[in-house]
Order: structure tokens, then sequence, then C-alpha cells
């Protein structure tokens, strides 16, 4: 089964990055992914991503606003996943709650099905107060990927999904 640390790279996820609208954390995003070689090619994912892309936004029972902008695309060999960490939390015109976390995907599209299993493990980590509060408080990279990633056991052991 591919992991979190599979498709999510230190270097592909930013803490407060300089973004104020949704087109400029998709830029971020994107471009943090620019060199990753899993992308066939970059122009051809970032207009898949424009053209052929939608957006999930889920609130947290802790107040946080998710953002889940996705696409299933042909240009990446595997899934390829970016994230930030807004503290202060994006407004959008078009979306009702401030948004704290972003988390990009880019899917070819015979992984569906482990997209479908990585997008639970994500969420099941803010269904658990302690883990999202963690989550806020992480320093580094690695540790945002490692929380994360600690959803995979939560999944294990909640029976309520």
């Amino acid at each position: 089964m591919i992991s979190i640390p599979d498709i999510l790279y230190p270097q592909h996820v930013l803490f407060d990055p300089p973004a104020r609208t949704q087109g400029a954390i998709l830029h971020l995003l994107s471009h943090a992914l620019k060199r990753d070689p899993r992308i066939c090619d970059w122009h051809q994912f970032c207009d898949s991503l424009r053209t052929e892309g939608s957006s999930t936004v889920i609130s947290t029972d802790g107040g946080s606003g998710i953002f889940i902008p996705h696409t299933r695309t042909a240009k990446v060999t595997q899934i390829v996943m970016a994230a930030a960490r807004m503290t202060r939390g994006l407004i959008f015109e078009e979306l009702a709650v401030p948004i704290h976390y972003i988390f990009l995907f880019a899917v070819p599209p015979e992984f569906a099905n482990d997209y479908l299993k990585i997008i639970r493990t994500v969420l099941k980590v803010f269904n658990h107060p302690e883990c999202e509060s963690a989550l806020k408080r992480v320093r580094t990279q690695e540790e945002f990927i490692a929380i994360l990633s600690s959803g995979a056991n939560i999944a294990l052991n909640d029976s309520d999904w």
C-alpha cells in the first residue's frame, strides 16, 4: 500500500507560505513540485490542475478548514502530494471557513483507489483533536508528515468509518 511518506516529501510541505488567495496557494504548492521527477511535464501538470482539477473543502471539529485541490492526470507517474499549513488561516471568498491546511494531489488515473485510501488516512488525523493539535505545533516538515502518517494507525483502530 502507498503511504503518505511515499508521496509527500519534506520539501513539498510549506509552513505559512506568503499566499492570501486560492490561486496564490495553488501556485506556490505546484511550484514546490516543479522539480519532482514523478511529474512528466510540469507545465501540463499545472494546466491539468487549472482546467481539469477540482477541490474539496472540509471543516474539522477543531475549527480548521481543509482545502484539497486535486487532479487526475497522466502527467504524473505516481501520486504526488504537496501540503501547506496556514497558522492564521486563509479566507477564500467562495468558501465559508478559514483554511488552515491545504493538501494538493495529482493522481494518475490508475491510482484512484490508492488516492482514496490516502485521503482517508489524512482525514482520520483531523478526526482526533490531539492529532490536529499536534499538527498545529510541529516545527519540521518531517514531523508534519509523521503525524499525517499516523492516520493509517488510527484508521486501523476506528470502526466509525
